[in-house]
């Protein structure tokens, strides 16, 4: 969603150095960071889990999608995310060809890593 707001490094930037002033100074500033985020700023991998802070239905999803005993070919999924921009829905392709690329019981480990990744940090 950042990407559709003109300049929107710049903002990421500012808020940066605030915290950083912060931190520097020893001020406590009132931010509230999902748990994906503080671990991609701090170089650490995130995991499924991590999204329960941010989608506790989709983190549901995902469960479902790794533990289920069913196909999940049933459930019709593709290398696909989407996602809302100025209240218009967008599809995105996870992988090249993403559209075309049905999740299987081989891939569905790949479909919810790469799910995430998408979803928390890009």
């Amino acid at each position: 969603m950042s990407y559709t707001i003109p300049f929107y490094e710049k903002y990421f930037e500012y808020a940066g150095i605030i915290l950083a002033k912060s931190i520097v100074d020893k001020t406590t500033v009132n931010v509230s960071l999902t748990r994906s985020l503080l671990k991609h700023l701090l170089g650490k991998k995130i995991a499924i889990d991590d999204l329960e802070d941010m989608d506790p239905d989709m983190h549901r999803s995902m469960k479902f999608i790794l533990e289920t005993n069913d196909d999940v070919e049933d459930l019709c999924l593709s290398f696909t995310y989407e996602t809302k921009i100025f209240n218009e829905t967008a599809t995105r392709e996870l992988i090249d060809d993403g559209y075309d690329t049905t999740v299987d019981e081989l891939n569905k480990k790949d479909y919810v890593k790469k799910f995430c990744e998408a979803v928390m940090i890009k």
